[in-house]
Parts: C-alpha cells; structure tokens; sequence
C-alpha cells in the first residue's frame, strides 16, 4: 500500500512539475545571460506579457580594459591600478575577460496594444570566458543596468513633476 502510495505521489509531483515548465517561460537550454537579458527587457515594457522574441544573434569579443574598469566601477588611481594588474593577469591567463553582447529583436504591444518590432542590445561583461554567471543585475541592456535604468525613470520622474 505504501508503496503505491509512494508511485501515485511521485507521478503526481512529476505530472505538476511538467505542467508547470510548460506553461512558463522557461527553457532549460537557454543560457542565463539570455534569461536575464529577456527578464530586464521584460521589466521594462509597458506590457510584459504580450512580448515576445523573434531572433536572438550573439558574439563575443576580448573585454577591454577600459570596459573592464568601468565594469568593475573604479573611481580612485589606486584601484586603477590594483584592477589593471588583475586584468593584464586575467588576460595572459586561459580564461580571458570577455564582453558577450546578445542583439535581441522582439515584438511587444505599444500603449494602443499594436505589436511593435523592436531590438535591444544586451551586453554582459564577464570576468572569464563565461556568461554562466550573468544575472538581472549584472547584464547591460540598452546601456543601462537595471539599477541605472531605475533611477534614470526616478530622475524623469521627478523632473517632470517640478
């Protein structure tokens, strides 16, 4: 009895945990910087649940050091040069810093509900050959971060207001 018990609710579990990832977004074979791109884009648009993505084209190419210091936010001569070093030892290594830029183009419905075609550049700046450790935060899409983009809408906001 037990045992059957044991089969029925596993089979039930799986049979949930299926449905669930097919009715969501979620595609275990993308990568996470393209999931993170797609959830910041999704963010920001008037209606998020009426996008949807027609194309996706990546490269890659050897992240400059300035990228690369502007990445890592440096603001004084010391870290300047700290970062420098890290990133001619990071660079001689196997595993060189990298830019991954995705260009996405997708369409998504416009204050009048008319699908609109649309492209967005998303860039992450890996500290490795690697975009497995891209998250929200960290991707750059349209030039602007997440955090960047929120307060860019708060100063707008605020702007207008006066």
């Amino acid at each position: 009895m037990n045992k059957w018990l044991l089969m029925a609710s596993s089979a039930a579990v799986a049979a949930a945990a299926t449905v669930f990832v097919l009715k969501s977004d979620f595609n275990p074979f993308e990568s996470s910087m393209t999931r993170s791109c797609e959830y910041v884009i999704k963010q920001r648009l008037r209606s998020p649940a009426g996008y949807k993505r027609v194309e996706i084209t990546e490269s890659q190419d050897p992240l400059s050091l300035d990228d690369y210091l502007k990445a890592r936010s440096v603001k004084t001569d010391d870290e300047r040069v700290l970062f420098t070093r890290i990133y001619n030892m990071d660079a001689a290594g196997n595993d060189p810093p990298t830019m991954f830029t995705q260009y996405i183009r997708y369409d998504a419905p416009n204050a009048y509900g008319t699908p609109i075609r649309s492209i967005s550049i998303c860039q992450y700046p890996s500290m490795s050959s690697s975009r497995s450790n891209a998250a929200d935060y960290s991707v750059i899409v349209d030039n602007f971060t997440q955090h960047q983009w929120l307060m860019d809408q708060v100063m707008k906001a605020t702007t207008s207001e006066n």
